[in-house]
């Protein structure tokens, strides 16, 4: 049997990687801030597009996947169904930030075993702290 890999370190501190899909600049911004508000070594990925992040989650090991649900090739909410009906044992917790969260939306989230689904325009430094407690971090 082999061992799991050591977690990198920053710092002394376990270093949590994010993967963050999300395609708007001033969104990247917002969600960098927020995330880097919380007390914990967070090392944050982004990408622009679904085929980006599916090479992402390829190429690298992820603690948590946060996903803008409006991104040029595709919804976050239907990529993460994708993900939940392929059944990848490697597929990380997944969050979803939108900026119209709509019943709709949480349905389908719900379906795909989404951790959670949070507004952009109320996604703060509390809001990041649950996000990460909801991805298991």
């Amino acid at each position: 049997m082999s061992a799991r890999p050591k977690p990198a370190l920053q710092d002394g501190l376990p270093l949590i990687r994010v993967l963050v899909a999300e395609d708007d600049r001033m969104d990247r911004q917002m969600i960098w801030r927020r995330l880097r508000s919380v007390d914990r070594q967070i090392a944050i990925t982004f990408t622009g597009t679904l085929d980006e992040t599916r090479r992402q989650l390829a190429e690298t090991r992820f603690r948590g996947l946060i996903l803008d649900n409006s991104l040029p090739d595709g919804n976050g909410v239907d990529f993460a169904r994708e993900l939940a009906r392929k059944g990848a044992r490697t597929t990380p917790p997944i969050v979803i930030l939108s900026g119209w969260p709509s019943p709709f939306m949480a349905e389908k989230a719900e379906e795909a075993a989404v951790r959670g689904l949070w507004s952009k325009e109320t996604f703060d430094a509390r809001a990041a702290r649950a996000l990460l407690t909801r991805l298991g971090l």
